[in-house]
């Protein structure tokens, strides 16, 4: 006979999963909305958009990036971690007037090779630039992080806008893997430049930010509450 004690305790696990599914349903709706917010503003595709979510950005993080550029109107944007968000950028340079340019940085060439080829895909050729920057040891501050090679941002020497959703933190056992952004890309910044960090419901992108608030001449000008988390920089 089953105790009240179990009992209970069922009824408990049902009530949580019925909150779980709950939760995910109104999450669904709110990708969703956002998806169709964000196609709305692209206008016109030249191809269909790749998947969103998992391992790529969700279409919330999109639509705040695109509401961004549109804010800012940057010139020049670099990303690291590039695929449906470089489509994004691509898209909002083809609206304004003024000429852009986007560099997107991937770790691994099979998915800097497919940034490449929806590059083409969506004519973007002459905005968009895809650069494979394998890993290696660099060393900050006495720590040796994972990170971008350095020597291929060489010729990247004017920054408006920093997308960072990479180098990828999730099943990483190193801590803060994205740390070197800063350290290594701050004097490219121009001043006002934007930088908008995806992910930062993870203890790992909280620490980093918080550390470049600490050591660098940069403010937060927000923090979105979105599925995976953002934050908004700006340098001084």
């Amino acid at each position: 006979m089953t105790s009240n004690d179990d009992t209970n305790a069922l009824l408990q696990k049902i009530l949580t999963r019925l909150d779980d599914l709950e939760r995910g349903q109104e999450l669904l709706y709110e990708q969703l909305e956002a998806l169709l917010n964000l196609l709305t503003m692209l206008g016109a595709l030249n191809a269909p958009m790749p998947p969103m979510r998992k391992w790529s950005i969700a279409p919330d993080f999109g639509l705040l990036l695109y509401s961004l550029l549109n804010e800012y109107q940057p010139a020049n944007v670099l990303e690291l971690g590039g695929g449906v968000s470089t489509l994004i950028t691509g898209y909002f340079f083809s609206q304004i007037e003024t000429e852009g340019k986007i560099t997107a940085i991937d770790h691994h060439p099979f998915f800097a090779e497919q940034a490449r080829k929806q590059i083409e895909l969506h004519q973007m050729i002459d905005v968009a630039t895809v650069i494979h920057a394998p890993l290696t040891d660099v060393t900050i501050h006495d720590t040796t992080y994972q990170w971008y090679d350095p020597t291929e941002f060489d010729l990247i020497h004017s920054i408006d806008f920093l997308t960072i959703d990479g180098p990828p933190q999730q099943d990483n056992p190193q801590p803060m893997v994205r740390y070197p952004a800063m350290p290594i890309l701050f004097h490219r910044l121009n001043s006002g430049a934007i930088i908008l960090m995806d992910d930062t419901h993870r203890q790992d992108e909280t620490q980093i930010v918080q550390r470049w608030l600490d050591e660098f001449d940069v403010v937060k000008l927000g923090e979105v509450d979105n599925e995976k988390g953002a934050i908004i920089l700006q340098k001084r």
